[in-house]
């Protein structure tokens, strides 16, 4: 059994490997697919609805990666939707 991480958007538990994992790369959360990178990360659901509102859970984003962040993610978010301008 793989170890259980939570959700930072809906809070439900569940195995590691079925999560998405991101990581803070000094502009934003970006996407972890394979989890090599090292530090801390975030986990989210792999659906639709926790992905959309990941990008905009502010403080529990600071919490999760212990940072005091501002307004870096629209860029990103477009990233990981595929819908960069």
């Amino acid at each position: 059994m793989s170890p259980v991480r939570t959700c930072i958007v809906c809070g439900k538990k569940a195995e590691q490997k079925s999560l998405k994992r991101y990581i803070w790369d000094g502009n934003g959360p970006v996407s972890d697919d394979e989890k090599k990178h090292h530090g801390r990360g975030a986990y989210c659901c792999n659906t639709e609805k926790c992905i959309g509102v990941f990008f905009k859970a502010g403080k529990k984003l600071e919490r999760a990666f212990r940072l005091k962040i501002h307004g870096v993610f629209r860029h990103n978010r477009e990233k990981e939707n595929g819908s960069e301008e």
